[in-house]
């Protein structure tokens, strides 16, 4: 997502997956704190994938999300979808985080492309202002110095409040 209004809804999908070889992890927890910038989760769920060693603790809700897993099994795989209102006042970036956290005794981390273990942090974010984009053109394929050229000024909104941008020439 680029960009909401206030009073948009905006959606988010958070995947927790293991591999078969992970070994198990017990006392996980996930959460989705409620961020600057959003009215509420007005609605979220869990769906576990088929073959799934690990089943979602609660299915749905409403609200901040706060998970616990007593065993967060080797093959587990599911997905979170979360449903959120854009607050009347949001900041001019809307940054939502999610973890997930072990006791230091599990080892329990997220692997990266080069291999590294780290904590299980994920961001999103997305756009409530303006966000201009400018492209150029030119409309003659051949120049010579100092002649005349005409050119194309494409301006873009990528953000938020389309409707409340105007651009004069």
């Amino acid at each position: 997502v680029l960009f909401r209004s206030a009073g948009e809804l905006v959606g988010y999908v958070v995947h927790i997956g293991t591999d078969a070889d992970a070994g198990d992890s017990r006392e996980v927890v996930f959460s989705v704190p409620l961020p600057d910038g959003i009215d509420a989760f007005v609605s979220w769920s869990c769906m576990a994938a088929a073959g799934s060693a690990t089943s979602c603790p609660v299915r749905s809700g409403k609200g901040a999300i706060r998970q616990a897993f007593p065993l967060l099994a080797a093959s587990s795989d599911l997905t979170y979808f979360i449903h959120a209102r854009v607050a009347a006042v949001a900041p001019a970036t809307v940054v939502v985080r999610s973890s997930l956290t072990a006791p230091v005794a599990a080892s329990l981390g997220c692997a990266e492309q080069g291999g590294a273990t780290l904590g299980c942090v994920a961001r999103s974010e997305f756009s409530t202002v303006p966000v201009l984009a400018l492209e150029q053109s030119m409309l003659a394929n051949l120049l010579s110095p100092g002649s005349p050229f005409d050119y194309v000024l494409d301006v873009f909104n990528l953000g938020a409040k389309a409707d409340m941008l105007q651009v004069q020439t």
